[in-house]
């Protein structure tokens, strides 16, 4: 579930008196700024969106440049997904936080 998503199921288990993530471990994704600032920070998914951006930007102006823009190749590029924890899932939090 996206991080805004997790954000109101966190809320939903803390009013039902669950302990997270001792009775249930939660990970959004998308990696939302507040993610960090909420309590028990939450872990995500961090899908790369700014060098996405900058990486599409690039592709973009190589095209313009090189002068084929409706006649070249498309070009595939995968950025792998990064797992940020944080303490909505980790039993340990200080052993493997990342921020």
């Amino acid at each position: 579930m996206e991080d805004f998503t997790a954000l109101g199921a966190l809320e939903a288990l803390k009013l039902a008196g669950k302990r997270i993530p001792d009775d249930t471990a939660l990970i959004g994704f998308a990696n939302e700024a507040f993610g960090q600032y909420v309590t028990p920070s939450l872990s995500t998914v961090d899908q790369q969106t700014i060098r996405m951006g900058e990486t599409a930007a690039k592709l973009f102006f190589d095209l313009v440049e090189s002068g084929s823009f409706y006649s070249a190749s498309a070009v595939r590029l995968v950025l792998e997904p990064v797992l940020v924890y944080r303490n909505s899932s980790l039993r340990n939090p200080i052993a493997h936080r990342t921020d």
